[in-house]
Protein backbone atom coordinates (compact mmCIF):
# COMPACT_ATOMS: atom_id res chain seq x y z
CA UNK A 1 0.00 0.00 0.00
CA UNK A 2 1.06 3.52 -0.72
CA UNK A 3 2.67 5.42 2.40
CA UNK A 4 -0.11 8.39 1.36
CA UNK A 5 -2.54 5.77 1.61
CA UNK A 6 -1.77 4.67 4.62
CA UNK A 7 -1.39 8.21 6.19
CA UNK A 8 -4.54 8.98 4.89
CA UNK A 9 -6.33 5.83 6.09
CA UNK A 10 -4.54 6.39 10.11
CA UNK A 11 -5.52 10.23 10.15
CA UNK A 12 -9.65 8.94 9.00
CA UNK A 13 -9.11 6.43 12.13
CA UNK A 14 -7.67 9.12 14.52
CA UNK A 15 -10.86 11.73 13.20
CA UNK A 16 -13.24 9.06 13.95
CA UNK A 17 -11.89 7.99 17.35
CA UNK A 18 -11.89 11.70 18.25
CA UNK A 19 -15.51 12.10 17.50
CA UNK A 20 -16.57 9.17 18.80
CA UNK A 21 -14.84 10.15 22.14
CA UNK A 22 -16.08 13.44 21.90
CA UNK A 23 -20.01 12.00 20.96
CA UNK A 24 -19.52 9.72 24.12
CA UNK A 25 -18.42 13.15 26.69
CA UNK A 26 -22.09 14.82 25.08
CA UNK A 27 -24.21 11.85 25.74
CA UNK A 28 -22.16 11.09 29.60
CA UNK A 29 -22.66 15.24 30.36
CA UNK A 30 -26.40 15.29 28.99
CA UNK A 31 -27.70 11.88 30.92
CA UNK A 32 -25.30 13.10 34.12
CA UNK A 33 -27.62 16.43 34.23
CA UNK A 34 -30.99 14.39 34.38
CA UNK A 35 -31.19 15.43 38.29
CA UNK A 36 -29.93 19.06 38.22
CA UNK A 37 -33.15 20.72 38.93
CA UNK A 38 -34.38 18.02 41.80
CA UNK A 39 -31.07 17.34 43.60
CA UNK A 40 -31.99 20.02 46.34
CA UNK A 41 -35.35 17.67 47.54
CA UNK A 42 -32.69 15.73 49.17
CA UNK A 43 -30.51 15.67 51.85
CA UNK A 44 -27.31 13.37 52.07
CA UNK A 45 -27.74 13.13 48.34
CA UNK A 46 -25.60 11.50 45.90
CA UNK A 47 -25.32 11.00 42.06
CA UNK A 48 -23.41 8.26 40.66
CA UNK A 49 -22.84 7.36 36.65
CA UNK A 50 -21.16 4.53 35.67
CA UNK A 51 -19.25 5.65 32.24
CA UNK A 52 -22.15 6.40 29.91
CA UNK A 53 -24.64 4.81 31.78
CA UNK A 54 -28.11 6.86 33.12
CA UNK A 55 -26.74 8.27 36.47
CA UNK A 56 -28.41 6.75 39.67
CA UNK A 57 -29.47 9.44 42.57
CA UNK A 58 -29.85 7.85 46.43
CA UNK A 59 -30.10 10.30 49.44
CA UNK A 60 -33.10 11.04 52.05
CA UNK A 61 -36.62 12.40 51.63
CA UNK A 62 -38.57 13.51 54.50
CA UNK A 63 -36.37 11.30 56.56
CA UNK A 64 -36.38 8.23 54.67
CA UNK A 65 -33.28 6.73 52.54
CA UNK A 66 -34.59 6.70 48.62
CA UNK A 67 -33.55 5.79 45.38
CA UNK A 68 -33.95 6.90 41.80
CA UNK A 69 -33.07 4.94 39.05
CA UNK A 70 -33.46 6.02 35.22
CA UNK A 71 -33.41 2.35 33.29
CA UNK A 72 -33.59 2.23 29.21
CA UNK A 73 -35.66 0.10 27.95
CA UNK A 74 -35.21 -1.01 23.98
CA UNK A 75 -36.48 -4.61 24.39
CA UNK A 76 -39.49 -4.60 22.66
CA UNK A 77 -39.62 -4.78 18.90
CA UNK A 78 -41.54 -2.20 17.09
CA UNK A 79 -41.61 -0.09 19.75
CA UNK A 80 -39.76 3.27 20.96
CA UNK A 81 -37.51 2.66 23.48
CA UNK A 82 -39.05 3.96 27.09
CA UNK A 83 -36.74 5.71 29.69
CA UNK A 84 -37.96 3.87 33.00
CA UNK A 85 -38.14 6.23 36.29
CA UNK A 86 -37.65 3.71 39.05
CA UNK A 87 -38.31 5.55 42.19
CA UNK A 88 -37.45 3.97 45.66
CA UNK A 89 -38.70 4.44 49.30
CA UNK A 90 -36.75 2.36 51.12
CA UNK A 91 -37.89 1.45 54.87
CA UNK A 92 -39.55 -1.74 56.66
CA UNK A 93 -42.87 -2.85 55.87
CA UNK A 94 -44.88 -5.27 58.29
CA UNK A 95 -45.98 -7.70 55.62
CA UNK A 96 -43.74 -10.74 54.38
CA UNK A 97 -45.23 -11.03 50.85
CA UNK A 98 -44.54 -8.96 47.82
CA UNK A 99 -47.49 -6.79 46.12
CA UNK A 100 -46.90 -6.15 42.38
CA UNK A 101 -49.59 -4.20 39.86
CA UNK A 102 -48.12 -3.98 36.36
CA UNK A 103 -50.40 -2.34 34.00
CA UNK A 104 -49.47 -2.99 30.09
CA UNK A 105 -47.04 -6.02 30.44
CA UNK A 106 -45.58 -6.96 27.52
CA UNK A 107 -43.75 -9.97 28.97
CA UNK A 108 -40.39 -7.91 28.58
CA UNK A 109 -40.86 -5.98 31.52
CA UNK A 110 -36.73 -7.04 32.79
CA UNK A 111 -37.80 -4.06 35.38
CA UNK A 112 -39.61 -5.58 37.47
CA UNK A 113 -40.19 -8.99 39.32
CA UNK A 114 -43.55 -9.40 37.95
CA UNK A 115 -42.72 -12.70 36.10
CA UNK A 116 -40.85 -14.52 38.65
CA UNK A 117 -43.89 -14.24 41.53
CA UNK A 118 -45.73 -17.39 41.55
CA UNK A 119 -49.60 -16.37 42.04
CA UNK A 120 -51.80 -14.18 39.98
CA UNK A 121 -54.68 -12.80 41.46
CA UNK A 122 -57.82 -10.99 39.92
CA UNK A 123 -57.82 -7.19 40.29
CA UNK A 124 -61.11 -5.90 41.41
CA UNK A 125 -63.41 -4.51 38.68
CA UNK A 126 -62.46 -1.13 38.64
CA UNK A 127 -58.37 -1.33 38.57
CA UNK A 128 -56.64 -0.75 35.10
CA UNK A 129 -57.97 -4.27 33.68
CA UNK A 130 -54.94 -4.67 31.22
CA UNK A 131 -53.14 -5.29 33.80
CA UNK A 132 -51.11 -8.61 36.25
CA UNK A 133 -51.86 -8.81 39.82
CA UNK A 134 -49.14 -10.97 41.55
CA UNK A 135 -47.42 -11.86 44.70
CA UNK A 136 -45.02 -14.81 45.71
CA UNK A 137 -47.17 -15.40 49.19
CA UNK A 138 -51.01 -14.16 48.99
CA UNK A 139 -51.86 -14.60 53.00
CA UNK A 140 -48.42 -12.44 53.79
CA UNK A 141 -49.01 -9.80 50.96
CA UNK A 142 -49.93 -6.08 52.09
CA UNK A 143 -53.79 -6.62 52.19
CA UNK A 144 -55.22 -5.04 48.58
CA UNK A 145 -57.81 -2.75 50.20
CA UNK A 146 -55.09 -1.01 51.98
CA UNK A 147 -53.61 -0.32 48.88
CA UNK A 148 -56.99 0.37 47.09
CA UNK A 149 -56.75 4.33 47.14
CA UNK A 150 -53.14 4.43 45.70
CA UNK A 151 -54.07 2.84 42.86
CA UNK A 152 -55.44 6.36 41.04
CA UNK A 153 -51.59 6.55 40.20
CA UNK A 154 -52.79 4.83 36.97
CA UNK A 155 -55.00 7.20 35.46
CA UNK A 156 -51.36 8.74 34.66
CA UNK A 157 -50.85 6.61 32.00
CA UNK A 158 -47.29 6.62 32.26
CA UNK A 159 -47.42 5.44 35.15
CA UNK A 160 -46.28 1.05 34.65
CA UNK A 161 -45.91 -0.31 38.77
CA UNK A 162 -46.50 -0.33 41.78
CA UNK A 163 -44.61 -2.78 43.70
CA UNK A 164 -44.15 -3.29 47.47
CA UNK A 165 -41.93 -5.24 49.63
CA UNK A 166 -40.80 -5.82 52.83
CA UNK A 167 -38.02 -3.56 52.42
CA UNK A 168 -39.84 -0.93 50.85
CA UNK A 169 -42.27 0.45 47.88
CA UNK A 170 -41.20 1.14 44.43
CA UNK A 171 -43.28 3.16 41.39
CA UNK A 172 -41.99 2.77 38.28
CA UNK A 173 -43.05 5.80 35.93
CA UNK A 174 -41.92 6.60 31.92
CA UNK A 175 -39.65 9.55 32.26
CA UNK A 176 -38.91 9.45 28.81
CA UNK A 177 -39.31 7.93 24.84
CA UNK A 178 -36.83 7.92 22.68
CA UNK A 179 -36.32 10.60 19.62
CA UNK A 180 -38.52 9.16 16.90
CA UNK A 181 -36.30 10.04 14.02
CA UNK A 182 -32.97 8.87 15.32
CA UNK A 183 -34.15 5.78 16.54
CA UNK A 184 -36.17 4.79 13.39
CA UNK A 185 -33.39 5.78 10.91
CA UNK A 186 -30.34 5.19 13.21
CA UNK A 187 -31.58 2.73 16.03
CA UNK A 188 -30.06 5.87 18.46
CA UNK A 189 -30.85 5.73 21.87
CA UNK A 190 -31.32 9.16 22.12
CA UNK A 191 -34.19 10.81 24.79
CA UNK A 192 -34.67 14.72 24.06
CA UNK A 193 -35.14 16.78 27.50
CA UNK A 194 -33.83 13.99 29.76
CA UNK A 195 -33.63 16.84 32.97
CA UNK A 196 -36.30 15.58 35.17
CA UNK A 197 -38.77 18.44 36.43
CA UNK A 198 -38.94 18.63 40.10
CA UNK A 199 -42.70 18.70 40.62
CA UNK A 200 -42.62 15.49 38.65
CA UNK A 201 -40.05 13.77 41.26
CA UNK A 202 -41.53 15.23 44.06
CA UNK A 203 -44.87 14.42 43.14
CA UNK A 204 -43.90 10.44 42.56
CA UNK A 205 -42.18 10.49 46.18
CA UNK A 206 -44.35 11.85 47.78
CA UNK A 207 -47.03 9.33 46.50
CA UNK A 208 -44.54 6.28 47.29
CA UNK A 209 -44.58 8.05 51.12
CA UNK A 210 -48.49 7.56 51.29
CA UNK A 211 -48.30 4.37 50.38
CA UNK A 212 -45.45 3.57 52.93
CA UNK A 213 -47.07 5.71 56.04
CA UNK A 214 -50.54 3.96 55.10
CA UNK A 215 -48.55 -0.05 54.90
CA UNK A 216 -46.54 0.99 58.27
CA UNK A 217 -49.39 2.75 59.99
CA UNK A 218 -46.89 4.82 61.87
CA UNK A 219 -49.41 8.38 61.06
CA UNK A 220 -51.40 8.94 64.38
CA UNK A 221 -53.89 11.37 61.88
CA UNK A 222 -55.00 10.49 58.18
CA UNK A 223 -52.61 12.67 56.11
CA UNK A 224 -54.02 14.00 52.72
CA UNK A 225 -52.05 12.60 49.64
CA UNK A 226 -49.99 15.92 49.68
CA UNK A 227 -48.99 16.74 53.00
CA UNK A 228 -46.56 15.10 56.04
CA UNK A 229 -45.43 15.47 59.19
CA UNK A 230 -42.13 14.67 58.62
CA UNK A 231 -41.99 13.80 63.02
CA UNK A 232 -44.28 11.28 62.34
CA UNK A 233 -41.71 9.38 60.08
CA UNK A 234 -39.53 7.02 60.88
CA UNK A 235 -36.35 8.38 60.60
CA UNK A 236 -33.82 6.03 58.96
CA UNK A 237 -31.14 9.11 57.39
Amino acid sequence: MEPILILAACTVGLIMTAMHIQHRRRVKARRAAMFDQCKQLFSDVSVSQDDVNFPVLTGCYRGLPVKLEPVADHVGYRKLPSLWLLVTVRGEIPYEGVFDFLVRPQNIEFFSPSDRLEFQLEQPAHWPQYAVLKTNDVEKMPPVAMLEKHIDLFQDDKAKELLVTPGGVRIVYQANQANQNSYRTLRSLAFDDLVLKPERVTDLLDRALLIYQDLTEKAEHEITEHHFDQTLLKTAC
